[in-house]
């Protein structure tokens, strides 16, 4: 686009000029100012690369790998969620690695679900912790699901617990107001007290 600028303006220049002959005069002399700028390709170009004789290593598995995986995976439908864990337990039982191991943890941590196995997801976890080399993030993702698991289970069992205590109350309520209704009848009867 710059040189169709500069060629345009050269032309009206040039015919403000007089002719072609000053066209030509005024474009040979640019013509040269950029050669003489130009730096030929060859002299510039560094030496041609090596060939790879071995494979890149694989890219090593990091927490956003995992979390990505997580997030494709919950935008899916439930059968299909169904059938990626499937897929997913058939490849860790052959390839036990780390990425396999903390994907289904972190599947298996979705709760609601019928695959949701929180106890296993959480063992799943403390085996990448304890046997996995791993990465500072890696561990830091299964440090934190970890305890989101922990924090999960210690609301389920407060919140059983007052499960039972509504229901507790619930009878005790029920209780007093049949016995209430016991009392009014014997009262009308003409029986007072109990």
């Amino acid at each position: 686009m710059k040189w169709v600028s500069v060629l345009l303006l050269c032309l009206v220049l040039a015919t403000g000029l007089g002719g072609c002959v000053a066209i030509h005069e005024h474009l040979s002399g640019w013509m040269a100012e950029t050669e003489a700028e130009a730096e030929p390709v060859a002299e510039i170009a560094e030496e041609p690369f090596a060939e790879i004789s071995e494979p890149l290593p694989p890219r090593r598995l990091e927490a956003r790998d995992v979390l990505d995986f997580l997030a494709a995976f919950q935008d899916m439908d439930a059968d299909l969620q169904a059938e990626e864990y499937l897929r997913l337990a058939r490849r860790y039982e052959t390839n036990p690695e780390d990425k396999e191991r903390l994907q289904l943890a972190a599947v298996m941590l979705i709760p609601g679900r019928g695959f949701s196995n929180a106890h296993r997801g959480r063992e799943l976890l403390q085996e990448h912790l304890k046997n996995s080399p791993g990465s500072e993030d890696l561990d830091a993702l299964a440090r934190l699901l970890i305890g989101l698991v922990a924090e999960r289970e210690k609301v389920e069992t407060l919140l059983a617990r007052e499960r039972q205590n509504s229901e507790t109350l619930a009878r005790q309520l029920n209780e007093l107001r049949n016995i209430e209704t016991i009392m009014r009848q014997r009262e009308v009867n003409g029986r007072p007290g109990l």
